[in-house]
């Protein structure tokens, strides 16, 4: 029998009949034995009942599941319309004054949108490739705030082999930015990460001098609002 590899480890989910032809629900193990004796592959299959209690709990996760990952998919397909209409203000005033540098923010957008497609379709990436994109949205802010946008990475190599769901720091990041200015007029940023035992911490800070009411803040309606 071909058994997917995920079900055999955790089980397939079924109903079978009774012999007065109610179902029953059933979980079903596939266990693959292991014969040096003789060639090809056996498996032994594992039934045991499961009350409709426990599968109405089951499937009331795996919906809310679902509900979590439909939400992290709106996240991920967003994109602030104000970055992307300051950045094309920033492209028609580079073009005018430094042609070079307008071609190469072109280039840096391109990069980020083709990134936030890509990450639309996939659950998880390597987190070196979601610090990619975000050093690669903050090189377009450079060239908005110019040397007011001071951004220090503090993130340990050993995080580069873990993963994340995609496009979760740029809200945060973005955040950071709009309550980041400090006394001094400049934004500093901090975004650090590192591994623990049982995961992977990543902090994003500002030193922003702005006052945030979060009350307020938690009770307005939207998607990725964080406050500080």
């Amino acid at each position: 029998a071909n058994v997917p590899a995920e079900e055999a480890r955790t089980g397939h989910y079924a109903n079978l009949e009774d012999i007065r032809g109610h179902e029953v629900p059933v979980r079903i193990i596939a266990r693959q034995l292991v014969d040096e004796g003789q060639g090809g592959v056996q498996w032994m299959f594992i039934i045991t009942n499961e009350s409709w209690r426990a599968r109405a709990r089951r499937e009331k996760e795996h919906l809310r599941s679902q509900a979590v990952m439909a939400e992290l998919r709106a996240l991920r397909a967003q994109i602030n319309p104000h970055f992307f209409f300051n950045t094309l203000n920033t492209i028609a005033h580079l073009a005018e004054t430094d042609p070079g540098a307008a071609v190469d923010t072109i280039e840096q957008l391109a990069e980020l949108f083709r990134y936030v497609l890509s990450a639309t379709k996939r659950e998880m990436v390597p987190f070196v490739e979601e610090i990619q994109h975000i050093r690669r949205f903050l090189e377009i802010e450079h060239r908005r705030y110019g040397n007011t946008l001071r951004v220090f990475f503090d993130v340990e190599e050993s995080t580069f082999s873990g993963s994340i769901a995609p496009m979760l720091l740029q809200p945060l990041v973005e955040n950071a930015i709009r309550y980041g200015v400090g006394e001094d007029a400049n934004i500093d940023i901090c975004i650090a990460a590192r591994l623990v035992p049982d995961g992977m911490i990543v902090e994003i800070s500002d030193k922003g001098a702005m006052a945030v009411d979060l009350k307020a803040l938690h009770s307005k309606p939207g998607i990725g609002k964080i406050g500080r």
